[in-house]
């Protein structure tokens, strides 16, 4: 039986070994790089162009191998073990990746969303309406802080801490239709969520006209409840609406190459934060129905 010093030096040589050939892994790894961009051509027929992401990834597999390889060596072979992520961290950063908090924070509680984390998360995404222009969507800014500060009022003055409590509260003193009420401010706020919302599901989805994206979820959303007048202001803010590229450079903050173009990485910046404001906004939607009340 080998004894304990033995022991410790065969699992050394075993890391000394290990860390030698994950080097010659990344050795191998900027010799396909090389290979990749002095054979393969936009036109080349024969030969398939690698992205740095695939590249990468076979070389992280056969660390992984080794690592494995090393694991049964060495008599560890727990599933704890960890492993090399294939998946390509983003690195770029936007006006959506820099909010914090935002609606992936918002907690469901038994009666209904944190009150106090759904205003912080609307706070934060109404920062959009300063990149996109701060005069031109001043008023829509001012709506969306105006209905989230009258919210806090009802939550600090009943000591309800959901936004459900607070309608549910209403419902049952009867005073959801009486003026400056909590119910009248979150389906003011839904509205307005639900504006941007769609507006950045439309351009994840392919439309590549800002402003033609936007009219189409206010039509949805917001025209319905306006009057002649509020209907003649939105059309005529449409014409101040930043363009696609303008749009891009607005809210992508910083961009590194290999995470992809930038329209690209945009998207599924835009893509992930919408992933977790449509379905809160969905079961508010739901919750009004359920209620008899008005969206």
């Amino acid at each position: 039986m080998d004894s304990p010093d033995e022991n410790v030096n065969k699992s050394i040589d075993e890391c000394i070994s290990l860390l030698q050939k994950i080097k010659q892994l990344h050795f191998e790894l900027n010799e396909l790089r090389t290979l990749n961009e002095k054979v393969c051509s936009p036109n080349s027929d024969s030969l398939e162009q690698h992205t740095k992401e695939e590249l990468i990834i076979k070389v992280k597999d056969k660390v992984n191998s080794q690592i494995q390889s090393y694991s049964h060596k060495t008599g560890n072979t727990e599933s704890s073990q960890p492993e090399i992520s294939n998946q390509v961290e983003i690195m770029s950063a936007s006006f959506f990746s820099k909010r914090n908090p935002n609606f992936s924070h918002v907690s469901e509680k038994d009666d209904g969303y944190d009150l106090a984390e759904m205003m912080a998360a609307c706070r934060q995404f109404a920062e959009i309406y300063d990149q996109l222009g701060g005069t031109t969507f001043a008023p829509l800014k001012a709506d969306v802080i105006g209905n989230v500060t009258k919210l806090e009022n009802h939550g600090n003055a009943t000591g309800i801490n959901t936004l459900q409590g607070l309608v549910l509260n209403e419902i049952k003193n009867k005073t959801t239709t009486k003026k400056g009420s909590a119910t009248d401010a979150l389906v003011w706020l839904k509205r307005g969520l639900w504006l941007f919302c769609l507006f950045l599901s439309n351009i994840v989805k392919g439309e590549r006209n800002p402003a033609k994206a936007f009219n189409a979820s206010y039509e949805i959303k917001l025209k319905p409840h306006h009057n002649f007048i509020v209907r003649n202001l939105f059309k005529a803010g449409l014409l101040a609406f930043p363009g696609f590229d303008t749009l891009i450079n607005t809210l992508l903050y910083e961009h590194h190459p290999e995470d992809g173009e930038k329209e690209s990485v945009l998207i599924k910046h835009v893509d992930v934060y919408i992933t977790s404001m449509m379905p809160i906004l969905e079961n508010l939607d739901k919750f009004y129905i359920q209620n008899g009340l008005a969206n």
